[in-house]
């Protein structure tokens, strides 16, 4: 038995690894970064809080929020146009982020908070200038369970 929260973010996970071949399955579940050099592009996916209220139609129905966040970071040169390219990335990261609702019985999926991009520049292991660019989403995931069984969905 997996929760639906956790459903949820693995099924993210699944449709960022396959949707966007450039993160070469770096996709993880979880919001900590490897901050290896060998490990980018990478992509994070999680679950935050998530309200529950109680629902009277069909029986007792519990409508569920659940906070979505997917962020991913990339290894850059300074040449590089690195705003331009997180920009599309991010654009893309959305739209598959986005098809969650056919991917699986919820009700809504609503984008919520974009965090623009940040740059982040240090010295990489082999002493050359390595430069990070971030950008995280934030989703809204509306779903129900049936009261006490937080295992499976109940379509909307």
């Amino acid at each position: 038995m997996t929760h639906v929260n956790h459903q949820i973010v693995t099924a993210v996970r699944e449709i960022v690894a396959r949707d966007l071949p450039e993160f070469g399955g770096r996709v993880y579940q979880t919001s900590l970064s490897p901050w290896d050099e060998v490990s980018y592009p990478a992509a994070f996916v999680w679950g935050e809080r998530t309200p529950v209220s109680l629902e009277s139609r069909q029986g007792r129905l519990q409508r569920r929020q659940l906070r979505l966040r997917v962020s991913f970071e990339d290894r850059v040169n300074w040449d590089t146009d690195f705003g331009a390219a997180a920009g599309d990335l991010a654009v893309r990261l959305e739209a598959a982020v986005l098809s969650l609702v056919e991917e699986i019985p919820i009700e809504s999926i609503e984008l919520v908070e974009d965090a623009g991009i940040a740059v982040d520049s240090g010295t990489g292991d082999d002493g050359n200038p390595l430069t990070l660019v971030s950008s995280g989403l934030a989703f809204d995931v509306v779903y129900y369970t049936a009261e006490g069984k937080a295992d499976a969905f109940v379509p909307a």
